[in-house]
């Protein structure tokens, strides 16, 4: 299982839908989701509903305490993922990424991030929504 950290501020209805978006794109039966709700003041019970593990923060501490509590709660695995709230990934992210880190040299891999207004396109589907990241 490869724990999937998501830190979120919600204080709004279009931050959970794509907090959703992000989730359904990169949950899958290889992964354990890890949301960090950062302080949300909207969208607590949801993100609990979608996480693995859910986090709650009393404030926002910011995106890097976040992330680094999120691994505290998943230490000792092998890899990790860290993805922010407001992107989609291909069906396929998690097998590449497992290829390209066949390669002992390379020790982190990132998705490739297009800019808000680009069609994102994988296989014959198109995603393009708002200020939704494709990656």
């Amino acid at each position: 299982m490869i724990p999937v950290i998501m830190p979120v501020w919600s204080n709004d209805e279009e931050t959970m839908r794509l907090t959703e978006n992000a989730v359904n794109s990169i949950k899958n039966e290889h992964t354990a989701f890890f949301i960090v709700d950062n302080g949300s003041t909207l969208g607590g019970g949801k993100m609990r509903e979608m996480a693995d593990v859910y986090i709650r923060l009393q404030h926002n501490l910011g995106y890097a305490k976040a992330v680094n509590l999120g691994l505290k709660a998943c230490f000792g695995v092998n890899a990790v993922v860290v993805a922010n709230n407001d992107i989609r990934v291909s069906p396929n992210w998690l097998k590449v990424a497992e290829e390209i880190l066949k390669d002992k040299e390379i020790g982190s891999v990132h998705f490739r991030m297009l800019p808000y207004d680009s069609e994102f396109v994988t296989g014959d589907e198109t995603w393009k929504e708002g200020k939704e990241r494709g990656c």
